[in-house]
């Protein structure tokens, strides 16, 4: 029994009903005053308000063919329900008790439409239960024990618990073992993957051999040039490396092979065709034919290369084998699973292997936030059925939850209902689950599991902050201390949502912001650097012009005084003559 110390309206309206031990409620306890001319009887607070048109649905559904069920007005309240409840069902609240649960629908659903009056059993467990050497655990053991007729928790049926159950009318409920995951980003820092995952070995032996073929052919080629020919006699060829010069071919091929070639290259190789008939003749039919097949080549290398940077992003776990194949590799992989339930016993039993990495939970926790934090933030996996799984995807619609597409251990489900159960009751009990189901309104009690969760964070921690400002109770300030901020850090899991949405979103706006900025810092870097040269060398030859121009000025003064000197000589020699 969980005793809560502050002012719960909103939670009473939505979640409980007020019941003292051994009291009876009865549909006239809950009716109001008939002031009005409805058809349709109207309840206080404590029964949750339906629609006129759920109303109608209800009462057409269960006034079908074959339901021999008189009027709302002439029916009597000659029926009656005990209803077992878990351990963490029963509050105090501003010290008075109620029934808070998920379920709240069904109560109200057997006093309003069924006309039955019910009280609830209490039980100390916190789990269904099994067959034991001829006992019962759990909750299932007031069905057995005759305490109990109805427990409205969907539990799935075995053949030791279809004894003791009834199963006339199965609910759709299929359950099925699945795995619940987070996806993934898969960091791969292999700077070969390219080369390992993309090509066989031999294309990429085939892409090689033709690099080096055309490298040799192009080397080749140069040397038949008329332009060189003509260089290696007047002996003005640069003393350059083949090597060198087959690697810088290579270069060239591998740019023609991504569809980008160089400029200057292109250039040069024009300027140099002027000259080369010989060459380009040699060079049109095979150079055609290495473009076609470096076009189709460099498409399947851009459709591998796209499918290697898109693929294996995400990981998700699918089947049981992944989940084997994950928890064999990485040790620090741990399975949620619920307590003493089937799901545990049917994984127990087909994998052996996984039990020594299952964290068991108890039943509230498999749906609860905490449980979704360590799914998406550690190396965690929930083992549930597929209604509850899907139930998680459909709550947290923004998140990267996953649930496997293999599932084990099919069987079927329903709401506890005492097999022994005198007919008149259980077939009221049958038919009312059938109407809800039929309504939706049962499908809507189920899914409240989340919002019902988070009350009682909210609860236990309004009531651990109660224990701290009560000085004269002697309680243990850090453990309340440590308790308190455990439930803040699981609110905070309300906004998870947008927080995941928008971290992912500013992540990758910075990664594209500094690649953008190191792209923009390394251009400019280029730039400048080019800048630097392009000023120096034309620093470089404006001091050799002048240089040149100074000398060619003072030798043509030389010159000059030569020849007057000259002059002077040959002027007085032919004059004194």
């Amino acid at each position: 029994m969980e005793r809560i110390g502050l002012d719960s309206n909103l939670l009473i309206e939505n979640f409980c009903i007020e019941w003292e031990n051994g009291q009876i409620l009865s549909p006239d306890s809950y009716r109001q005053d008939d002031d009005d001319d409805d058809d349709l009887h109207h309840f206080n607070s404590n029964i949750s308000s339906k629609s006129s048109l759920i109303d109608s649905m209800m009462i057409r559904f269960l006034n079908m063919n074959n339901i021999n069920r008189p009027s709302l007005e002439n029916i009597t309240t000659d029926c009656f329900i005990r209803v077992a409840l878990f351990a963490d069902e029963l509050y105090i609240i501003n010290d008075r008790q109620y029934v808070c649960t998920k379920h709240k629908d069904i109560f109200t659903s057997i006093l309003r439409y069924s006309r039955c009056s019910l009280t609830f059993t209490p039980s100390i467990h916190h789990h269904g239960g099994t067959l034991v050497n001829g006992n019962w655990t759990g909750i299932l053991q007031t069905i057995f024990e005759k305490r109990a007729d109805f427990i409205p928790h969907v539990f799935t049926l075995t053949p030791d618990r279809m004894n003791i159950l009834d199963h006339e009318y199965l609910l759709p409920l299929e359950h099925t073992v699945t795995i619940v995951s987070q996806r993934r980003t898969v960091q791969n820092y292999d700077p070969l993957r390219l080369f390992r995952g993309g090509f066989e070995q031999s294309i990429w032996l085939m892409i090689l051999t033709s690099f080096i073929g055309l490298s040799l052919l192009s080397l080749l080629a140069e040397r038949f040039t008329p332009e060189h020919i003509k260089k290696l006699k007047i002996k003005r060829e640069k003393s350059e490396s083949v090597w060198i010069r087959l690697l810088k071919f290579s270069f060239y091929v591998f740019a023609l092979f991504m569809g980008q070639d160089m400029a200057f290259r292109k250039n040069h190789t024009l300027t140099r065709y002027r000259y080369n008939a010989f060459g380009s003749k040699m060079f049109s039919q095979s150079l055609l034919i290495w473009i076609i097949g470096a076009w189709i080549l460099r498409q399947l290398f851009s459709n591998i290369l796209i499918v290697l940077m898109l693929s294996d992003r995400e990981q998700k776990i699918d089947s049981f084998r992944q989940l084997y194949i994950t928890n064999y590799y990485q040790t620090d992989y741990k399975i949620f699973v619920e307590l003493n339930s089937t799901t545990e016993r049917i994984i127990t039993k087909k994998f052996p292997e996984l039990v020594g990495r299952m964290v068991p939970i108890e039943h509230e926790y498999v749906t609860s936030l905490e449980t979704v934090r360590k799914l998406i933030y550690d190396n965690y996996v929930l083992l549930v059925d597929r209604f509850r799984g899907k139930m998680l995807i459909n709550h947290f619609k923004k998140l990267k939850l996953h649930v496997s597409k293999e599932g084990y251990g099919n069987s079927y489900g329903n709401m506890a209902i005492r097999k022994d159960l005198d007919v008149f009751n259980k077939h009221k009990l049958n038919r009312l689950l059938s109407a809800l189901r039929f309504n939706g309104i049962l499908d809507d009690s189920v899914e409240k599991w989340i919002e019902f969760y988070m009350w009682q964070l909210e609860l236990e921690r309004n009531q651990a902050i109660n224990c701290i400002n009560r000085t004269n109770e002697p309680v243990n300030l850090e453990s309340l201390r440590k308790k308190i901020q455990s439930l803040d850090n699981n609110l905070q899991m309300v906004n998870i949502e947008t927080d995941s949405i928008n971290f992912s979103i500013m992540i990758s706006l910075v990664y594209f912001y500094l690649s953008g900025i190191l792209i923009a810092c390394v251009c400019f870097a280029f730039e400048l650097l080019k800048f630097f040269l392009i000023k120096r060398k034309r620093n470089l030859n404006r001091d050799r012009n002048r240089t040149n121009l100074q000398r060619t000025n003072k030798e043509r003064v030389k010159n000059r005084k030569e020849q007057m000197v000259k002059k002077n000589i040959y002027f007085h020699h032919y004059y004194y003559q």
